[in-house]
């Protein structure tokens, strides 16, 4: 089945108004990669509290993501093996942030205030385009105000374990910059 044409919304704004219209604004960006295939089931120090990034977030699946002044929150997710069935230990992760390579670490909390995030899937309902299903992230447990940080880390607490069918090796985390 085709879809229909592609319709856009346009704001009517009546003559009547008088002074600037304020609206806000949305900034469209992609998923960008925090972590690489092959990385999620790697913990970072041991599988224990990350406490110092600059140390113990050194495997080279782990990138340093520059915002560039864009945006103000990270929303994250993870991808994984289109044929996984059921996942018994999702990763679980922190999130790091500062203004420049010259800025110490710190860590950011999510907007409802946790340090340490799961990223849980739910093979038989997530999201796919065929080679990787997609957690779906919730508006206050997946997502981070930026606190002013210009770049950010994602370190893994606890590695994916557990997969039932598909490869772990598969996994990856996203990001988007909203």
């Amino acid at each position: 089945m085709a879809l229909g044409s592609t319709v856009s919304f346009e704001q009517v704004v009546a003559a009547r108004h008088i002074g600037q219209q304020v609206r806000p604004v949305q900034i469209a960006t992609g998923w960008l990669s925090f972590v690489d295939a092959g990385g999620v089931d790697a913990a970072d120090n041991s599988g224990s509290r990350i406490v110092n990034p600059a140390a113990q977030i050194t495997l080279s699946t782990r990138k340093i993501v520059q915002v560039r002044g864009s945006g103000t929150i990270l929303r994250l997710r993870m991808g994984y093996s289109n044929g996984a069935s059921a996942i018994t230990t999702p990763p679980v992760v922190q999130v790091f942030g500062r203004r420049d390579a010259t800025d110490a670490w710190q860590m950011l909390n999510n907007k409802a205030g946790s340090e340490s995030v799961t990223l849980t899937a739910d093979p038989a309902t997530d999201i796919t385009d065929g080679t990787l299903k997609y957690t779906r992230p919730q508006l206050e447990t997946h997502s981070w105000d930026l606190d002013g940080c210009d770049e950010l880390l994602v370190g893994i607490m606890t590695a994916l374990a557990g997969q039932t069918g598909g490869s772990v090796d598969d996994a990856i985390v996203q990001g988007k910059i909203i």
